[in-house]
C-alpha cells in the first residue's frame, strides 16, 4: 500500500478557550460539529466573498489544527489575527507536523488491529498515536497526521506501508475528486461557488454569521452561477495557460486553468486531467471541446462525485 509524504502542507494551531467560538465567527464551516472523531473542511472568506484559503480541521490536544496549503499559513493567521482581539485564543503555527497520504483498497491489518480505521469521509480515529482522518471513499484515501517524530517513525517501519515518492498520484485522485485547494496565487480571486465548494461541503449553509456570509449566502440563494469548476480530461498534456476552443468553429472559450494532474491516468490511452473553470451554460450544451494549439485533441468534460 502506498504511503505519500504531503509535503505541500501547512499548519495552523488555534489553541484557548473561545477557540470553537471565535472560529465559529470566521469561517464556512459549523465549527460545533467539530469533534474527537470528526474532522472539517472549510474555507475562510473575505468580506466580498471571496475565499482567502481553504483548509481541514481537527481536533488534536483540545486544540483546533488547521491544515492548509504551503505558503497559506501565515496569511491565514493574519486575518484571523484581525478578528482575535476580543477572544480568549492563541494562533501559531505548528512545524511538527507531518502528513502522509495512504493510497488503498483496503486498511493495513496491521491498523486494523489497532482500532476501526475510518470509514465515512471526514472521520478521525487514531493508528499509533497518530489521527487517521478518511479523506475519500472511492478510491479509498486516509491522511494521517503526526504530531512528534516517533509516531511518524512507527508508521514507516510497518512492513505493509511502502513509501512512495509519488505525491503526483494524490494530487490526481485529488483532481478526480473535484478538490481545489486556495494556493497564494489564487487567494481571493474566487468565490466559494467558483470552486464548488457549495457543492463539496466545505459551506455550511445552515450556520451562523461568519465573515463574507452574506455575500456567499446571496449568490448561493438567488441567482445560478454563472460559471463552476469542471473536470475534463485530455490525451495531451495540459499547460497552465492553455486555450480552450469549440470544436466546431474554433471559437475561444472563457476557461480559468486551477488545477493540473502532470501525470496521466492510468488507463488506455492515458489521460490528462485538469480542473477549470467554464461557463455553466457551455459545459450543459455539450459543446465538443478542443485545444487551440491541437485541434485533433477531443476534450471531454467528467463527473464530479459531488454532482451526480
Amino acid at each position: 500500500m502506498r504511503l505519500i509524504k504531503l509535503d505541500q502542507l501547512e499548519y495552523l494551531r488555534v489553541s484557548g478557550p473561545d477557540a470553537i467560538s471565535f472560529l465559529q465567527g470566521q469561517v464556512s464551516c459549523n465549527m460545533e460539529l467539530l469533534s474527537e472523531t470528526r474532522s472539517l473542511t472549510g474555507a475562510l472568506c473575505n468580506l466580498k466573498g471571496r475565499v482567502i484559503a481553504d483548509f481541514r480541521v481537527l481536533l488534536r490536544d483540545g486544540d483546533c489544527l488547521l491544515q492548509t496549503q504551503a505558503g497559506m499559513g501565515d496569511r491565514i493567521r493574519e486575518t484571523l489575527g484581525k478578528y482575535a482581539v476580543f477572544s480568549k485564543v492563541e494562533i501559531v503555527k505548528d512545524s511538527k507536523v507531518q502528513t502522509f497520504g495512504l493510497l488503498a483498497e483496503s486498511v493495513p491489518a496491521s491498523a486494523a488491529a489497532d482500532r476501526a480505521w475510518p470509514e465515512v469521509v471526514d472521520e478521525v480515529s487514531e493508528h499509533m498515536g497518530a489521527k487517521v482522518v478518511a479523506i475519500d471513499a472511492s478510491p479509498a484515501r486516509w491522511e494521517i497526521w503526526c504530531s512528534e517524530q516517533d509516531q511518524a517513525a512507527a508508521l514507516l517501519s510497518d512492513p505493509e506501508l511502502i513509501l512512495a515518492d509519488d505525491e503526483r498520484a494524490w494530487v490526481c485522485a485529488e483532481l478526480t475528486a473535484g478538490i481545489v485547494h486556495v494556493s497564494a496565487a489564487m487567494t481571493e480571486r474566487f468565490t466559494p461557488q467558483l470552486l464548488n465548494y457549495d457543492l463539496s461541503g466545505v459551506i455550511d449553509f445552515t450556520k451562523g454569521c461568519y465573515t463574507g456570509q452574506e455575500v456567499v449566502a446571496r449568490m448561493y440563494y438567488r441567482g445560478k452561477p454563472k460559471k463552476r469548476l469542471f473536470l475534463i480530461a485530455s490525451e495531451k498534456a495540459f499547460e497552465p495557460a492553455a486555450t480552450l476552443v469549440k470544436r466546431q468553429d474554433g471559437e475561444d472559450v472563457d476557461a480559468e486553468f486551477v488545477r493540473l494532474c502532470d501525470d496521466p491516468q492510468p488507463t488506455n490511452p492515458p489521460r490528462y486531467l485538469a480542473l477549470v473553470v467554464l461557463p455553466v451554460e457551455l459545459a450543459q450544451a455539450g459543446d465538443a471541446l478542443t485545444l487551440s494549439s491541437d485541434r485533433k485533441i477531443t476534450i471531454e468534460i467528467q463527473t464530479l462525485p459531488y454532482t451526480d
